[in-house]
């Protein structure tokens, strides 16, 4: 046992009391072999504490049969203050902040098709957006990226191109009496292309190339006889890429003495329109065959060189107004979806009386006429109207055709600029006496094409 010991004493006398000293024997064994069996029990003796209870422990002892190891789990920590004093235990993890349940909700987030996640930390905000459709206008010569639009969401892409107008011829000018002068005729309007792309087919980035307009014709100053005006060039073609071409449209005959002359055919979804360069009508551009007898689909309508009213086109470009040999010139062709004709310029008669100008073509309708307005001929002559610029989506107007001039020495009228892939109005031509010339109008540009990408 441990720690106790007994210390027996007896004195000489007892020696001879054996009965004595036997019965003294026997009551301290017995007590001796209940301590031990109390202490065999696990009961307290003398104050000392149990072998066999269950105590929580720092650190493992033989002498204890039942006792437990205190070991610090993750997130806890200890504070040991030695004998006598506390054990303190404290927790090693911070609080869990509302902020970190918002860092934790925004990492676990995923974005669907078209939908945006934004978490602003500043703000303390998680932001979810649908991905609304968008569109982008090109006006000039740019790129478009397919791979970063498909990287932010959107999946589709409907592409719109119209090419741009032919710009209107010059104006004559007359040097005497007794001579016929009509005015230039018109440039024809761009064509309008459009289709649906994935934006995974699409190559990145694609090319965007926008068809400028058409330069006008100068107008013509006599110095002796009849002079002509000059004819006016044609738009250019929008691309993008190798996907889609808006053809562009021709430009305009200038004015010339007695002549008869188509205006610019206006351009289609396969090819430019015919210029006017001689005294015939002009077609206008494929992929289908043009002419002055109406068109649908992606051609652009021709320009007549008699009386026969401009026919207006569905996607291709209207035609430029034609003129015939005498008598008031066609108002400037129409589209429903590609650009207009401008108007034929003003002139006179060999008796020096007035032939009137002529309005340009609109887009969204098909019958002639309806854009910019003729100037007036007569002996104050006045500028034909510029076009309305519009958009792809509709409102855009050709240029009027410029007042003719009936006073000896004073200059015709110009003709308007177009509107959006528009023609450019013909200038007016001009009445002269010798040693005192007129001068014809100049001709209206043709409007620039544009592009539109719309995103969903």
């Amino acid at each position: 046992m441990a720690g106790r010991r007994r210390v027996f004493g007896f004195t000489s006398s007892q020696f001879g009391d054996v009965e004595r000293l036997r019965q003294e024997v026997e009551r301290e064994l017995q007590r001796i072999m209940l301590e031990l069996a109390s202490l065999s029990s696990g009961e307290a003796s003398g104050g000392a504490a149990p072998v066999g209870a269950q105590y929580l422990v720092l650190a493992l002892d033989t002498d204890l049969t039942a006792e437990r190891r205190l070991v610090l789990g993750a997130g806890l920590s200890a504070v040991d203050g030695g004998a006598g004093g506390a054990y303190t235990l404290s927790s090693t993890v911070s609080q869990y902040t509302d902020e970190m349940a918002r860092d934790a909700i925004g990492a676990a987030l995923v974005a669907g098709s078209r939908i945006q996640i934004s978490v602003n930390d500043a703000g303390d905000t998680i932001t979810i957006s649908h991905l609304a459709p968008i569109e982008i206008v090109y006006t000039s010569n740019d790129s478009f990226d397919a791979a970063s639009y498909l990287a932010d969401g959107y999946t589709m892409a409907r592409v719109i191109a119209r090419g741009g107008a032919g710009g209107g011829g010059g104006g004559g000018a007359t040097n005497g009496s007794g001579t016929a002068m009509q005015g230039a005729t018109a440039g024809g309007g761009g064509g309008q292309a459009e289709r649906i792309f994935r934006l995974a087919d699409l190559s990145s980035p694609v090319a965007i190339t926008i068809g400028a307009g058409g330069a006008y014709g100068a107008g013509a100053s006599n110095n002796a006889g009849s002079v002509s005006g000059a004819d006016g060039s044609p738009g250019g073609n929008t691309s993008f890429g190798t996907y889609l071409t808006g053809y562009g449209g021709g430009g305009g005959r200038g004015g010339v003495a007695s002549q008869a002359a188509g205006g610019g055919g206006g351009g289609g979804t396969g090819a430019a329109g015919q210029s006017s360069t001689s005294n015939q009508a002009t077609t206008g551009g494929g992929p289908g065959p043009g002419g002055s007898t109406g068109v649908s689909g992606g051609n652009g309508s021709g320009s007549s060189n008699n009386a026969t009213s401009s026919l207006g086109a569905e996607y291709g470009g209207g035609c430029g107004a034609g003129r015939a040999s005498s008598g008031v010139g066609q108002s400037g062709g129409s589209s429903l979806y590609g650009g207009a004709g401008g108007g034929c310029g003003g002139g006179h008669t060999a008796a020096n009386a007035a032939v009137a100008a002529t309005d340009g073509g609109s887009t969204g309708r098909l019958l002639a006429g309806g854009g910019g307005l003729a100037g007036t001929t007569g002996v104050a002559p006045t500028n034909g109207a510029d076009g309305v610029a519009g958009s792809l989506a509709g409102g855009s107007t050709g240029g009027g055709g410029g007042g003719g001039s009936l006073t000896s020495g004073a200059t015709a009228g110009d003709g308007g600029a177009g509107g959006l892939g528009c023609g450019g109005g013909g200038g007016g031509s001009a009445w002269g006496t010798v040693g005192t010339p007129g001068t014809g109008g100049n001709g209206g540009d043709g409007g620039s094409g544009a592009l539109a990408v719309q995103l969903w």
